[in-house]
């Protein structure tokens, strides 16, 4: 019988590898059971029924998708390579844009934007995360982040004096695929990580469709997704979106839970203080205050900074941008009897409300 018995350090091994590969089905279960929780939870208080009804239903509609367990094996990186390099995380239209911009006005920061979204095809794309090996994509964002020195920055200063590099990494372009895979790495290597968040994922689901209807039908000159052009920003304000209550009430509730998924998961590797985690809604309030946060994080001296980047959506009221009335009503009764009501006050300076 002692024969038979398996050699403990095998044993060992094959249940870590068990163990391994149950990670991703883990991570997605984590989410569903967040998403389901929150989507029980929403109410105030004197809910519709026919709302309530809409909220509980898409939490069987929502789930997000996970790619199979991956391997981390160490990645070289060349010793000439001296720069601290950083990276943002974050959903699109989330501000991004302002961040990025404002990050490579500083004298010793070089900060890109999407650079797996502009650098590469979406098949490209695709295919590099289909690895069951984490390699291949790592080795791409190294690339990446040794080009960007040698690339002019967007508009301030030159590149001289640097001593940061980073760029944008938005959640469907390798961290939903590699999620904790590609946060252990990133500390591994200490490579920085900022998470920026929207709160008002309806301000967000407004920008995401507006920005969708200006590359198939662009407004007054060629799509541009972050403008600089006042006339450019004030022609995608002026469009109008047909959509159904339960296409907006679908996308607060699966970015909620996008979120809330990436924030644990961050907490898990890095703690409370390893990572930064910024809101969009308090760097459009007080920029130079939460960007001097962001600078002592990354470890660099405090600059006034500026970004030429224009604020697309600024002073229309949200309402405005639904063509059909009955749809405006049904949006507004939705989130009125919601926890998510306050996605309809006034944000100054920018959002004057509902």
């Amino acid at each position: 019988m002692v024969g038979l018995l398996p050699n403990n350090k095998q044993s060992r091994h094959d249940s870590k590898a068990k163990v391994k590969s149950y990670l991703p089905v883990l991570g997605l279960l984590a989410l569903t059971l967040w998403a389901l929780l929150d989507s029980f939870t929403y109410l105030d208080g004197g809910a519709d029924p026919r709302t309530d009804e809409v909220w509980r239903s898409l939490a069987e509609e929502v789930a997000i998708s996970d790619a199979d367990a991956v391997e981390i094996s160490p990645i070289e990186v060349p010793p000439a390579f001296s720069l601290q390099k950083f990276i943002v995380i974050s959903e699109q239209r989330s501000g991004t844009g302002l961040l990025t911009s404002l990050l490579d006005h500083h004298s010793n920061i070089r900060c890109g934007h999407e650079e797996f979204n502009l650098q590469l095809d979406k098949t490209h794309l695709h295919k590099l995360m289909q690895h069951n090996t984490i390699d291949p994509y790592m080795q791409q964002l190294h690339l990446f982040m040794e080009e960007l020195p040698h690339s002019k920055k967007i508009k301030f200063g030159q590149n001289q004096n640097l001593t940061h590099v980073g760029f944008e990494i938005m959640y469907n372009q390798g961290v939903m695929a590699y999620h904790t895979n590609l946060l252990h790495q990133f500390r591994r290597e200490n490579i920085k990580v900022i998470h920026l968040i929207r709160q008002n994922k309806l301000l967000q689901y407004i920008s995401t469709r507006s920005n969708d209807l200006d590359k198939r039908e662009p407004a007054d000159g060629p799509h541009d997704p972050h403008p600089t052009d006042p006339q450019k920003s004030s022609a995608v304000k002026s469009l109008h979106l047909k959509v159904d209550v339960r296409d907006v009430l679908k996308f607060i509730f699966r970015t909620r839970g996008e979120v809330g998924y990436i924030e644990d998961l961050l907490a898990a590797e890095f703690g409370t203080d390893g990572y930064h985690r910024i809101y969009y809604e308090d760097l459009n309030r007080d920029v130079q205050g939460e960007m001097n946060r962001v600078f002592d994080f990354l470890g660099v001296q405090h600059e006034v900074v500026e970004s030429e980047l224009t604020k697309i959506h600024e002073g229309k009221r949200a309402r405005r941008y639904f063509e059909n009335g009955n749809n405006r009503n049904d949006i507004e009764a939705a989130l009125r009897n919601s926890k998510y009501a306050f996605m309809l006050d006034p944000d100054p300076p920018s959002y004057p409300g509902w």
